[in-house]
C-alpha cells in the first residue's frame, strides 16, 4: 500500500495537531519556534526594528530598549570591565534613576571591576537629588573562601581580576562614592547606622553573603526603595542565592519577583 506526497502531508498535519492538543491538554503551551535572524554588523541597532529582539521560546519579539544607540554608547564605555550585559545594567541603571529621587543612599555588593556601578554613579550624578551617596562592598580580590558553602557555584578567589585602584579609577569622576574594602559582613561596619538606602544591587553570589546582604539592608531601606538581585532567576544559583533569599523573605510582607533577565 503507497501514500501520495500529498496523503503524507495530511497524515503528518493531522499528527501534529494531535500532538499538540494533548500537550495543551497537559497545560502546556505550543509554539512553533522560529530561529532568530543573524545580526548584521553593518546595522548594529542603527534602526527601531533591530531593537527588537526574540526571547525564547516565544516567537514573537519585544522591544529591547537597552539596543538603543544612547543607552549603548555608555555600555560600550565600560563593557570591558563587567560580565553584566546590556540588558541588566539597562535594569540597574533606570532602577537606580527611579529610585534617586526618593532621596538616601545607594550601595552595591559585589563589585567586581565595577562596570555596574559606574551605572549606578550615573543614575545619581544625572537626577536632581542633593544628597548623593553610593557605597561600594566588595573584597577586590575575588570570592572570599570563608563564606563558600558547598552548595555555591563559585571557588576560592574567582573573579579575582580586578583591584580597589582599578575600580577608583573608573568611577574617578563621581566624588560621592566611597569604597568599603573587605568581607561582607564585616564591612557593614563602617556604616553609620542611622543611614537609609533606597537602592542597593546585590551580585554577591554565594548563600552566607546574599543571607547577611538581606539580614543588614532589609530594615534600613526606606519606602518605596529597591533590593536588586543579580542571578536570583539564574540556573545554577536555586540552592545558593536563591535558596538563600528566599528563606528571608517567607515571613516577610514583601516577595521577590524574578526579572525577565533573571
Amino acid at each position: 500500500m503507497t501514500h501520495s506526497p500529498q496523503m503524507g502531508r495530511i497524515i503528518s498535519r493531522g499528527m501534529a495537531n494531535l500532538f499538540q492538543l494533548i500537550l495543551e491538554r497537559m497545560g502546556y503551551c505550543v509554539y512553533r519556534y522560529q530561529e532568530p535572524p543573524k545580526p548584521d554588523p553593518s546595522k548594529r541597532y542603527n534602526t527601531i526594528a533591530t531593537r527588537y529582539t526574540h526571547r525564547a521560546p516565544f516567537p514573537w519579539k519585544t522591544y529591547s530598549p537597552w539596543f538603543d544607540r544612547t543607552f549603548l554608547s555608555v555600555y560600550d564605555g565600560v563593557r570591558g570591565v563587567t560580565l553584566i550585559p546590556e540588558d541588566r545594567c539597562y535594569y540597574i541603571y533606570h532602577l537606580a534613576e527611579y529610585c534617586a529621587h526618593l532621596g538616601g543612599t545607594m550601595a552595591e555588593c559585589g563589585v567586581y571591576r565595577g562596570g555596574s556601578a559606574y551605572f549606578i554613579a550615573l543614575a545619581l550624578e544625572r537626577s536632581q537629588s542633593t544628597d548623593r551617596h553610593l557605597h561600594l562592598f566588595d573584597t577586590f580580590s575575588g570570592m572570599p573562601a570563608k563564606y563558600i558553602s558547598k552548595n555555591d557555584p563559585h571557588k576560592p578567589n574567582e573573579f579575582s581580576r580586578t583591584s580597589l585602584a582599578e575600580v577608583r579609577a573608573i568611577l574617578a569622576d563621581y566624588s560621592f562614592v566611597e569604597f568599603h574594602p573587605g568581607t561582607i559582613p564585616e564591612t557593614f561596619s563602617s556604616i553609620e547606622e542611622s543611614t537609609r538606602f533606597s537602592f542597593v544591587h546585590l551580585d554577591v553570589d554565594l548563600y552566607r553573603s546574599n543571607k547577611s546582604c538581606c539580614e543588614y539592608f532589609y530594615g534600613r531601606m526606606i519606602t518605596g526603595g529597591v533590593l536588586l538581585f543579580d542571578e536570583y532567576g539564574f540556573e545554577g544559583y536555586e540552592f545558593t542565592e536563591r535558596l538563600a533569599i528566599d528563606e528571608f523573605f517567607k515571613d516577610k510582607p514583601e516577595h521577590p519577583f524574578v526579572l525577565p533577565t533573571g
